[in-house]
């Protein structure tokens, strides 16, 4: 009877083994899948700029005593959101044999030449060349845009005064000045195939693609015409 007992309860415990001996899904294995992610993200940022120096990832706020239930298959990483570099969420998901889902976030640094204004600009001076430089930084810590080349840069004024170093963003450069007031312009205006020239006076000043009030020389109306070049303006008939 004893023995007999000894026997049902070694079956018992070897049937329930593979239930003792099943692990859940850890920390390392979630930052392992994420590097897994990482290899072919880093595949892809590298063809998208190709003149990136350094591309590196550092997890955020994952426990290492995390545990969720075992993943039958391998764990699913993907982009939760639209971020490229930066603070990128990560979604690592599991779809058997139990559901789960949690949320990485990630920081993601990835070194590149931008443009950097090369010494102190004024306010309102047009970018040359000699106004640029070139410098590495991580773009995941650039607040709003930014420029890979001078000639993107060149032949715009600064919208502000500039430190030297600061990288160039959109909101630093405004077209520049293509019309001041009292010039003599040309009037354009357009109706389908027809097109009437005559000559104005500008009453402000106007940037490229700016609207400005002109006065026309000759029946002295004063209209709304959009500056389209230096002395040039266009309005609709």
């Amino acid at each position: 009877m004893k023995a007999r007992s000894i026997l049902i309860a070694i079956s018992t415990l070897i049937s329930l083994s593979p239930a003792v001996v099943q692990a859940d899904t850890s920390a390392a294995d979630i930052s392992s899948s994420i590097k897994l992610f990482m290899d072919d993200y880093r595949s892809e940022l590298q063809q998208r700029y190709p003149n990136a120096s350094r591309i590196s990832h550092q997890i955020n706020a994952l426990d290492s005593r995390l545990s969720m239930a075992d993943c039958a298959q391998a764990l699913a990483v993907e982009r939760h959101d639209n971020n490229t570099v930066g603070r990128v969420n990560l979604k690592v998901s599991c779809s058997q044999p139990g559901r789960w889902s949690l949320y990485v976030p990630i920081e993601i640094q990835l070194f590149h030449p931008v443009v950097v204004a090369a010494g102190p600009i004024n306010k309102d001076t047009q970018f040359s060349p000699q106004h640029l430089d070139l410098r590495e930084v991580d773009l995941g810590g650039i607040r709003g845009s930014y420029y890979f080349r001078k000639s993107d840069v060149v032949g715009m004024e600064a919208s502000r005064a500039l430190k030297p170093g600061v990288v160039i963003s959109s909101s630093y450069l405004q077209a520049s000045l293509m019309v001041e007031r009292g010039d003599a312009v040309v009037l354009s205006a357009e109706s389908g195939s027809l097109t009437v020239k005559a000559p104005a006076i500008a009453l402000s000043d106007g940037r490229q693609g700016q609207q400005i009030q002109v006065q026309n020389r000759q029946s002295k109306r004063v209209i709304d015409a959009r500056v389209t070049g230096p002395g040039a303006v266009q309005a609709s008939l």
